[in-house]
């Protein structure tokens, strides 16, 4: 139970002490802060050209959709989205894609409906 090559003058382990660092001065810290720093500098500059890359290719492919979640995006974080015009423009947004959500299912039913009539008619002939 108690073993003597891996315990301290007092009889407790070793392992039961948190590990004593070795005060460092304050030019290792100004390094290591440096260093970090670099770092976290240099991973900026790869996501950003990742991202730029990326924003490249939504632009050649879908610009006018890019243009769209832009626009969107900065009108949110410009705190456009509690002002009356929000509420009003959602609000005949709705109407708009209820109004041609009707009128996509209202052609749909008609070609259906001719469908049914031509093949019934040249059954029936």
């Amino acid at each position: 139970m108690h073993d003597p090559a891996h315990s301290n003058e007092n009889g407790v382990a070793d392992s039961d002490w948190p590990a004593v660092q070795v005060p460092r001065s304050a030019g290792d810290h100004a390094r290591q802060i440096r260093h970090d720093a670099t770092t976290l500098a240099e991973e900026v500059r790869r996501t950003a050209a990742s991202l730029e890359v990326f924003l490249g290719d939504r632009m050649r492919r879908r610009p006018y959709t890019t243009l769209s979640v832009a626009a969107g995006v900065g009108y949110v974080l410009g705190g456009g989205l509690a002002t009356r015009f929000t509420i009003v423009m959602l609000g005949v947004a709705t109407r708009v894609a209820t109004a041609l959500a009707i009128r996509e299912i209202d052609e749909r039913l008609h070609a259906q409906v001719s469908q049914t009539t031509a093949s019934t008619n040249e059954t029936t002939a």
